[in-house]
């Protein structure tokens, strides 16, 4: 959002308009800043959406087998070819 910070002071925004930007600028600043007591978030569970893999006719590369565990959970898209 570093636009937000271009044209401060500028003539040629309305009060409307810089009032705005400095609403949204003390957001980002909230949303990005440390809160609290500054202890990191640690997640309980992360989501993933992957899907086959798909030859690219394109890449003269042979694919690759992922080197991880299986995925825990069911496959998406469903069977039924849903996206």
């Amino acid at each position: 959002m570093y636009a937000l910070q271009e044209g401060q002071g500028d003539p040629a925004l309305t009060a409307d308009q810089a009032a705005a930007r400095t609403a949204l600028a003390d957001l980002v600043d909230r949303l990005t800043g440390v809160q609290g007591d500054g202890e990191s978030y640690e997640p309980s569970a992360v989501a993933a959406l992957a899907g086959s893999y798909v030859a690219d006719p394109d890449l003269a590369r042979d694919p690759v087998t992922w080197p991880g565990a299986p995925s825990p959970g069911s496959r998406w898209p469903p069977a039924s070819g849903a996206r």
